[in-house]
C-alpha cells in the first residue's frame, strides 16, 4: 500500500506502472496535475486507487477501468455537466414527442367529431316559420308539429310544456318559451344549436326547435312515458314503495349525466330538481333543461 499526503505537485510519474504488485495507491490531497498515464493499466494487482482532491484533468475512465478490481474515480465537473445535458436533451425529446402525440390526438378527435357531427337541417313552413331539427328521434315536419294534438303538462319560468301527439301517434314534448325572456335571437340559436348536438344516455335529447313568423319559439324533446322523477317517487299508492336498488340505479344514471355535462360540455345545470329528471320505460333517468341560460 502506498499513501502520500505530502503536497506532491507536478504530473504522475509513468514509472508507477511498474509497481505490478501494488494493491492500494492513495495520492489524494496533493497538487498533482495533468492526466493519468497509460502505464497505470499495467498495475494488475491494484485494488484501490484514490486520486481525489488534485488538479487532474482529461478522461481517466479508459485507463482506470482496466485496473484489476479498481473503482472508477468520481466524475469530473465536465463529465457531470455533460451527463446533465444529455439527460436534459432526452427529457426535451420526450416532451416534444408527447406534445406531438397530444396534438395528433386532438386533431384526430376534432376530425372524428366532424365526421360524427349531428346534422342540422332547416325547413321552411307556412307563413315563414323555420324548423331546425337534429338527427335522431321521431321524424316530423313543420305542419306535423303545428297540427299535432297537444296536452298541457305544466308551466315553468321559461314557458309552458305540452305533450304533442303526431298524426302517426308518435309523441313529443314541446316547450313553448314565454315571450320576452329571450333578448338576442342570434345567441338563442347558437345556444340551442349547441345543446341540440349533445347526446348521452342520461341526458334528454333536444330534437328540434321552431322559430315562428311572429316570434314564437318552440323546443322539441323526446317524450318520456314515465314522467318526472318527482311524480314517480311521490305520486303513488302508500304501499307501492320504490325499492332501494331502483333508487340507486336512478342515482347512478343522474351522476353519469352530470359527469358528461360538466367536464365534456362545460355546462352546469343550475336548477337540478326531481322535476327536471325524466324517466323512460326502463326507468333510466334523463336530465332535462340543461344549458338554458335565458
Amino acid at each position: 500500500m502506498l499513501t502520500c499526503h505530502n503536497q506532491l505537485d507536478n504530473k504522475l510519474p509513468t514509472e508507477f506502472g511498474n509497481l505490478v504488485n501494488l494493491k492500494s495507491l492513495d495520492l489524494s490531497y496533493n497538487f498533482i496535475d495533468g492526466g493519468i498515464p497509460n502505464s497505470f493499466s499495467n498495475m494488475s494487482s491494484l485494488i484501490s486507487l484514490n486520486l481525489s482532491h488534485n488538479n487532474l484533468s482529461g478522461h481517466p475512465y479508459s485507463h482506470v477501468s482496466r485496473l484489476s478490481g479498481g473503482e472508477p474515480p468520481l466524475p469530473t465537473p465536465e463529465n457531470e455537466h455533460k451527463r446533465h445535458l444529455d439527460a436534459g436533451g432526452v427529457l426535451i425529446a420526450v416532451l416534444v414527442l408527447v406534445c406531438c402525440m397530444l396534438l395528433w390526438w386532438l386533431l384526430k378527435k376534432e376530425d372524428i367529431a366532424k365526421q360524427m357531427e349531428i346534422q342540422v337541417a332547416e325547413e321552411g313552413g307556412d307563413g315563414g316559420g323555420k324548423l331546425v331539427y337534429f338527427e335522431g328521434g321521431v321524424e316530423f315536419t313543420v305542419d306535423d308539429l303545428l297540427c299535432a294534438n297537444v296536452e298541457m303538462m305544466g308551466k315553468g319560468s321559461y314557458g309552458t310544456v305540452y305533450k304533442a301527439t303526431l298524426v302517426g301517434e308518435d309523441h313529443l314534448v314541446v316547450k313553448r318559451l314565454r315571450d320576452g325572456i329571450i333578448k338576442n335571437e342570434d345567441e338563442f340559436q347558437n345556444e340551442v344549436n349547441s345543446i341540440g348536438r349533445i347526446r348521452h344516455e342520461n341526458l334528454l335529447a333536444m330534437r328540434a326547435y321552431y322559430l315562428g313568423p311572429n316570434g314564437e319559439k318552440l323546443l322539441v324533446f323526446d317524450y318520456m312515458p314515465k314522467g318526472s322523477l318527482a311524480s314517480f317517487l311521490h305520486v303513488r299508492e302508500p304501499d307501492a314503495l320504490v325499492n332501494w336498488q331502483t333508487r340507486m340505479t336512478i342515482m347512478k344514471g343522474i351522476t353519469r349525466g352530470l359527469l358528461n355535462l360538466h367536464p365534456h360540455h362545460n355546462i352546469v345545470h343550475g336548477k337540478l330538481t326531481s322535476n327536471n329528471i325524466l324517466l323512460d320505460n326502463d326507468l333510466n333517468p334523463k336530465i332535462t333543461y340543461y344549458g338554458l341560460s335565458w
